[in-house]
């Protein structure tokens, strides 16, 4: 069994959709799942897994008001000390802690910029079983119109250490590291500028694909949108996509690591 996540970092993720016979058709085809119904009990939320490995989640849209959203769930041992901390810290609180049967116990906030997210405190289900190959979530990160608020939020909820990006309006959280040692970012915060139009605040969730310019024209040729890209950056090639109901998620390529 792997290791539980460290607090703050990302390890669930599902989708809201109108469609979830379309979801499934549309993800399945792009990035190779198979999809599970889990049946009346559960809402019908849906299961997804790569080669045997759950992957994430598609539930039915409860609000037809709220767009269809792909959502970041943060591991906390304790989903209800961490609720208390956020809403301290002013946070919103959209679903209350709850349990989830067997498998763990859930809630939603909006963090104080506007994002949506989710807290996860594992049962019998860890959250995502795999991360970084194609068909698997490989980033994440929160873009907004205050990015060192949202910095320091998330830093303080969980301790969190953050790094700035030099010359980018970027900045990373990692887990501190024994005696202060360094650890890999376990996601990053974009300053939203002028160019997102006054789009709210969100998380964004990076899929990894084994050919990014093949996968953005799949996704448009199954009706979902090229939004942005694909354009190489020193990590990968990404392309901004939606999916047919308008959900937002990128599609990564990611970079050959030397060594």
């Amino acid at each position: 069994m792997s290791p539980a996540p460290a607090a703050g970092t990302p390890c669930w993720f599902d989708l809201s959709t109108p469609d979830l016979d379309g979801a499934t058709a549309f993800y399945g085809a792009i990035l190779g799942w198979t999809v599970t119904d889990q049946g009346p009990d559960f809402g019908h939320y849906r299961m997804c897994a790569r080669d045997g490995a759950s992957v994430a989640g598609m539930a039915p849209q409860q609000d037809a008001a709220a767009p269809p959203a792909w959502m970041v769930y943060l591991a906390t041992p304790d989903a209800d000390g961490a609720v208390a901390r956020a809403t301290a810290a002013g946070a919103g609180l959209l679903v209350p802690a709850m349990d989830v049967g067997p498998f763990g116990r859930m809630a939603v906030l909006s963090d104080p910029t506007g994002a949506t997210f989710g807290l996860w405190q594992a049962g019998s289900h860890p959250g995502t079983a795999a991360m970084g190959a194609p068909g698997l979530p490989s980033w994440f990160e929160v873009n907004t119109p205050d990015a060192i608020a949202a910095r320091d939020f998330y830093a303080g909820v969980f301790g969190l250490s953050t790094h700035k990006m030099p010359g980018m309006d970027y900045h990373t959280l990692h887990v501190p590291g024994a005696e202060g040692a360094e650890t890999s970012a376990s996601y990053g915060v974009l300053q939203m500028n002028e160019a997102w139009q006054g789009m709210p605040a969100h998380w964004m969730v990076y899929f990894a694909v084994a050919d990014v310019d093949a996968a953005g024209a799949q996704v448009g040729a199954l009706g979902g949108q090229l939004r942005h890209g694909p354009f190489d950056t020193p990590y990968g090639r990404i392309a901004v996509c939606t999916d047919p109901q308008g959900a937002a998620f990128t599609l990564i390529q990611l970079a050959v690591q030397d060594g």
